[in-house]
């Protein structure tokens, strides 16, 4: 199956919270991923299951509240 562009953009969401955290954080799994983009990048990378799922938790309670 292939997507356009136009396509793929239609099938997401985004939110916005401004000046929440400047470091974005991702997660997949049982791994959490929070990355800084200043003057020496880096990225910290944890791999605990409780870890990821406060991380999920957090994220959904901000997505609820956050503006479209």
């Amino acid at each position: 199956m292939c997507f356009s562009p136009v396509e793929i953009f239609i099938l997401i969401d985004i939110r916005v919270i401004e000046e929440l955290t400047p470091s974005p954080i991702d997660f997949l799994g049982d791994k959490v991923f929070i990355f800084t983009y200043g003057e020496e990048p880096s990225c910290l990378y944890i791999e605990n299951p409780e870890i990821a799922e406060s991380f999920k938790s957090f994220f959904e309670t901000m997505w609820r509240i956050a503006k479209r």
